[in-house]
């Protein structure tokens, strides 16, 4: 029996519901994914402050570790030496945000004549105690660096403080640093806070709190502005994105408020009107204290995640079903025809918000490769100028162990910057330098670069270099780049005494171009076939932890599809794995 004719309006009507259906279907993933990118993107910025925060702490904690080890190594520091140690750290430069340094001198009242004698002797002839205290023991400002047009307060007394010497206190009984609460800074009157840091005697004992109490020779500490600290914490990072308030303690309080004014009532543009549900806090701890940083969105940062991919479904979902509609009316008389082109419509649209969603994912992993890359590297570089001075004072140490540690940690050092490294090229979009190269050249050069690797892990090379290779428009450092990558490879998977094949040549297929070839073979156990299509995944390794991050393939594979090209990964019927890269050949003139 033959299927009995739908009315035209029927069928119309039910195109334009299956469309409406589509488009709102599509249009509320559409909002999801905005709404899930929204809550993602600004936690990455919560995150980022908070990361920020305690980063910085460590670095300046670094740097007064720094300050204590001049201290350690010398039996007394004189006025001039701790004035050449802080100008050879360059301190406004490297350490932004830190107002001064200063050493305060533990005195016993007693000592106290001596002490004034002995500083005024050391370049200081005006020197004098300002600020009285109870006690037996005065913390006196000995020496400080200042790194704004501000007057020092030389001579203070902080025992006449209570806040800086309960800090002082605690750091000298704990012996780790210690940061006061917030506290009105002596030469402006700002907000602020100090990070002190015990220096004890040489050779005297300190595993009690009374050892420590008995031989404490004074303190090492900084100086912060509230304001500067902060800025430096989001130092790299789009300021109209988010606000943020520091507290004082474990909630928020008015009452201990570091920065910030939002949430105490005073006015502030850049922060009303983002909803609550993206509030973030988060707790960081500094110097035996705990900080509350509540982390809001700004108007800018919700202006700039208008939902402009979720009305761009609605309306071309819209007028897909208008175009839709009027096909069908057209050709109603074919009841078959109408339902595949709604089918067709349908599945394109699905189709079209699925890769707009993939492209979002994408541009995100990137952007966060690149900024976690970039964050890692200023730490790294603070504990490299800290190894170079300790290396330059234990430079004749007789203990091996002590050398051997400074070894170990450079080691580390030098891994964890191949990593950053390996991220910045996976995320670098940089254009190729292209220039007319012979390819044989490359892979001589190359395999000169890693000859000491190939003779120390007694591996064979064999390279098969045919002469008929043009020159072709290449990236002379890059190729450079990808043949080592290749090589280093292959003489980790054989371990020892293996062979390495490296072949080029001209290759024509029946019914395509000619292509130039360069294969590398090794003798190793090769690639787990299951393993084979995941290899060139961002940090997939089949390395043992530690010995990769899972980025030089990727790398390698992105260089080579800029060239044009493609690699291919296979393993050899006799053992071991092959990777063949090929090139267009240039067409003959």
């Amino acid at each position: 029996m033959p299927p009995i004719p739908t009315r035209p309006t029927t069928i119309t009507w039910t195109v334009l519901l299956l469309c409406a259906a589509a488009t709102g279907w599509a249009w509320q993933t559409a909002r999801s994914d905005e709404l899930s990118d929204l809550q993602s993107v600004f936690g990455h910025e919560a995150v980022r402050v908070a990361d920020g925060a305690r980063n910085r702490i460590e670095i300046y904690s670094d740097m007064l570790h720094g300050a204590r080890g001049l201290f350690a190594a010398s039996k007394s520091v004189e006025r001039h030496e701790w004035h050449a140690y802080a100008a050879s750290l360059r301190i406004a430069e490297r350490f932004p945000g830190i107002r001064a340094m200063g050493f305060l001198a533990a005195v016993p009242r007693q000592n106290l004549d001596a002490f004034l004698n002995e500083t005024r002797a050391d370049g200081a002839p005006d020197f004098a105690i300002q600020g009285e205290s109870e006690g037996d023991v005065l913390y006196v400002l000995k020496y400080e660096e200042v790194f704004e047009h501000i007057p020092s307060p030389l001579g203070f007394n902080i025992a006449s403080e209570p806040n800086r010497r309960a800090t002082a206190e605690q750091a000298r009984d704990t012996g780790k640093l210690a940061a006061t609460a917030p506290i009105t800074l002596i030469a402006d009157q700002s907000k602020g806070f100090v990070l002190f840091l015990p220096v004890y005697r040489v050779g005297m004992p300190t595993a009690t709190v009374n050892e420590r109490r008995a031989a404490i020779e004074g303190f090492v500490c900084g100086v912060f502005r509230a304001t500067d600290f902060m800025q430096e914490v989001t130092s790299g990072q789009e300021p109209s994105l988010v606000f943020f308030e520091v507290f004082d303690g474990p909630i928020i309080d008015c009452g201990h408020q570091l920065h910030g004014s939002w949430t105490c009532g005073y006015s502030d543009a850049g922060s009303g009107g983002s909803p609550a549900a993206l509030e973030k806090s988060f707790s960081v701890p500094i110097g035996g204290r705990i900080w509350t940083i509540l982390v809001r969105p700004t108007v800018g940062f919700l202006h700039s995640r208008s939902p402009v991919k979720s009305l761009w479904v609605l309306l071309s979902g819209s007028l897909i079903s208008l175009l839709l509609i009027a096909a069908v009316w057209s050709l109603v008389n074919t009841q078959t025809r109408a339902v595949t082109i709604a089918e067709t419509m349908t599945k394109e649209l699905r189709e079209a918000q699925m890769q707009l969603t993939r492209a979002a994912k994408l541009e995100s992993t990137g952007r966060l490769a690149a900024g976690v890359a970039h964050e890692v590297k200023n730490p790294l570089a603070i504990v490299v100028m800290g190894l170079d001075y300790l290396e330059t004072h234990l430079e004749h140490h007789t203990n091996p162990q002590v050398i051997q540690v400074l070894r170990d940690m450079r080691a580390a050092i030098h891994r964890a910057d191949f990593i950053v490294k390996g991220l910045l090229n996976f995320s670098s979009q940089r254009e190729l330098v292209l220039k007319p190269h012979n390819l044989n050249e490359i892979v001589e050069q190359s395999l000169v670069l890693v000859k000491h690797e190939l003779q120390r892990a007694h591996i064979q090379v064999e390279a098969r270099l045919s002469p008929q290779v043009p020159q072709l428009n290449l990236d002379w450092t890059r190729l450079e780049q990808v043949f080592i990558n290749l090589f280093m490879n292959a003489i980790q998977a054989m371990n020892r005494e293996g062979q390495l094949i490296v072949t080029t040549g001209l290759r024509t297929e029946s019914g395509q171009e000619p292509s130039v070839f360069v294969s590398v073979e090794d003798t190793g156990s090769g690639i787990p076939e299951k393993l084979i299509g995941k290899i060139f995944d961002p940090f997939f390794t089949t390395k043992p932890t530690g010995q990769g991050t899972g980025l030089g393939l990727t790398v390698t594979q992105k260089i080579i599809e800029l060239h044009g090209g493609n690699i291919m990964v296979a393993n050899r019927p006799e053992g071991g794995a092959i990777i063949t890269i090929l090139f267009g050949a240039p067409k003959a003139r």
